[in-house]
Parts: structure tokens; sequence; C-alpha cells
């Protein structure tokens, strides 16, 4: 193994995690109450934004960067794999929204605001 196939690479590893996240708050967000009580589901995804929530702006700049990249790769994906439908696709920018939204609303501790764009 090469010093370059060992080396960590973290956007792969963020993008990754990204669409795990997404990918599990998904189901949560869409089973059927037969399949899953809609009160745990949406304990579990309060709690995964919950914990978003906690990282510092910049991390939450790269998580927002992931699922518009993870957006962008469904929507160009050819054909469609099962979860790249047009509602999947609108669920993961609507995730990057609120994710984002989070900031605007939060007061800052510093005195300093959060800027989405930045």
């Amino acid at each position: 193994m090469s010093d370059t196939e060992d080396q960590l690479d973290i956007n792969a590893l963020v993008y990754a995690l990204v669409k795990i996240i997404v990918s599990q708050v998904w189901f949560l967000d869409s089973c059927d109450d037969d399949v899953l009580d809609p009160r745990i589901a949406l304990k579990h995804s309060e709690y995964i934004f919950y914990e978003l929530e906690q990282l510092t702006p910049a991390s939450r700049r790269e998580i927002i960067a992931s699922l518009n990249e993870l957006a962008t790769n469904a929507e160009a994906s050819q054909p469609r794999e099962y979860t790249h439908n047009d509602g999947y696709i609108k669920f993961v920018r609507e995730f990057a929204i609120d994710l984002a939204l989070e900031d605007e609303d939060r007061p800052p501790s510093d005195g300093n605001t959060f800027n989405v764009s930045s």
C-alpha cells in the first residue's frame, strides 16, 4: 500500500457521512407510520439536527457544501438511483437550507454573525 492510498481524505469522509445522515433522516421522514412510530421518527430526526447544530459554523458550512454536492450529484445521476428522485433531491436541498437557517436564527456568542455565503 502506498502512502497516498493510506492518507485520510477528509472531504470524502465528510461527504460519505453526510450521505449516510441524509439517508437516515430521509428514511425517518418518509417511512410509513405502520413501519415506524412517527414520534420515534421525529425524536431521532430531532436528535440528528441537534448534534449538527452543535458543530462550529465552519463545520456546518462544510456539511452544507456536501449537501449541495450530494443534491447536484443526485440530479446528474442517470439513471437515477432509487433514492435519487425529485422528492429526495428537494429533501436534500431543504436539509441544507434548514441547517443554514439555524445559524441565522442563533444569537452569536462572540458578537459576529454567521453568513452562509462566506
